[in-house]
């Protein structure tokens, strides 16, 4: 049985009813799937869009998130993977970190060990291995003569630091290659909390840097834009190293780094304009005047680089996804015929080629 909310309404006083319109929308959003809560905290916008798909949304508050997996907007990640960097992250830095500060890898079975008492003679206790070696140079410390003297850099042999090296642990490789990501991966989250807090202070501000200078509100709305544009561009750097990490493609990858070398260089530099020359010449007009043009050029490049790499590294998703279906139709084909044969592009009906839609994200829905 449906009841009403004409009837519903007859009995509820005046005071509820703004409360009882509010649990119906919840209970409604909550149970659409074209409906998702902003996840920011205090936030109670929702936005709503015709499919499920991966896409970013701007929310009213200034959050933006991923539709399809309620994450922080991880462009140019897919969920999947944001959502293995995520789990990576849970406690990985710090393990990471001290995993390299504490630990070297024993020179014979390559398993990391933990020096926990004073002296420099270690003992591998890994079973089948027991090797004995100094702590500090790794030599064999049946030959290591010098116990207490290896405090020249070169200590070891080049033949023997070339088979070091050559030999060095693959899981120390990648606890490096993660340290790595990892690092700025935090550091571009940082930088994301220096923002929003310039973005406090601007608009706490403004309103007597107007006086000051004797210009209107709309005149300073730059600086909110440059926030947002900023932000928007550490936000992407940030998941981009996420993104980077997971990256086997050698052609893919040095376009990734190409590009985003360019999104850091010019976002860095709009963070320093932002953050320091602002306090600069917030008292003298022809400063500030200068200072605003050099900021709409920073954003402006900001804008087209972030734009540039998040288009560039799908382009490349989507190529990659259609030689793998291309790859398979062969192997198909060659396992049923025994002999592989070309497989021609599909054409649709006005004779063009079909393309794979789709892609990492669709576009930014419009508010």
């Amino acid at each position: 049985m449906i009841v009403p909310d004409s009837f519903n309404l007859k009995y509820i006083d005046k005071e509820s009813i703004s409360q009882y319109h509010k649990k119906m929308a919840t209970a409604y959003a909550d149970t659409s799937k074209s409906l998702r809560w902003c996840p920011a905290a205090d936030c109670e916008y929702a936005a709503e869009v015709a499919s499920m798909a991966a896409r970013s949304i701007e929310c009213y508050c200034g959050w933006m998130y991923c539709f399809k997996c309620g994450l922080e907007d991880h462009r140019p990640c897919d969920c999947d993977v944001a959502k293995e960097w995520t789990k990576k992250d849970e406690g990985g830095g710090a393990n990471a970190k001290w995993l390299l500060t504490y630990t070297k890898d024993c020179p014979k079975c390559k398993r990391a060990i933990e020096k926990n008492q004073g002296c420099n003679f270690m003992k591998c206790r890994h079973p089948g291995c027991e090797f004995e070696f100094c702590w500090l140079c790794l030599a064999d410390w049946k030959t290591h003569n010098d116990h207490f003297k290896c405090n020249k850099y070169d200590n070891l042999s080049k033949e023997e630091k070339s088979k070091l090296d050559d030999e060095k642990s693959k899981e120390r490789q990648e606890l490096q290659k993660y340290a790595f990501y990892y690092e700025r991966f935090m550091n571009n989250n940082l930088a994301i909390q220096s923002v929003n807090k310039i973005m406090k202070a601007i608009r706490k501000e403004e309103k007597d840097l107007a006086l000051n200078l004797m210009l209107t509100l709309t005149q300073l709305e730059f600086l909110r834009e440059a926030c947002q544009v900023l932000r928007n561009s550490k936000r992407i750097l940030k998941w981009s190293y996420g993104y980077g990490f997971y990256l086997s493609n050698e052609l893919q990858r040095n376009l990734y780094e190409i590009i985003q070398e360019k999104l850091d260089m010019y976002s860095s530099e709009l963070h320093v304009l932002l953050e320091k020359k602002y306090e600069e010449c917030k008292t003298n007009i022809g400063d500030f005047t200068s200072f605003k043009e050099n900021v709409q050029a920073s954003v402006y490049k900001c804008k087209s680089s972030s734009e540039t790499f998040l288009e560039k590294m799908e382009e490349f998703e989507n190529m990659m996804l259609e030689e793998q279906v291309k790859t398979a139709g062969r192997q198909d084909s060659k396992d049923s015929d025994g002999k592989a044969n070309a497989i021609p592009d599909s054409k649709d009906k006005n004779g063009g080629k079909n393309k794979k839609s789709g892609g990492i994200f669709s576009k930014l829905l419009p508010k």
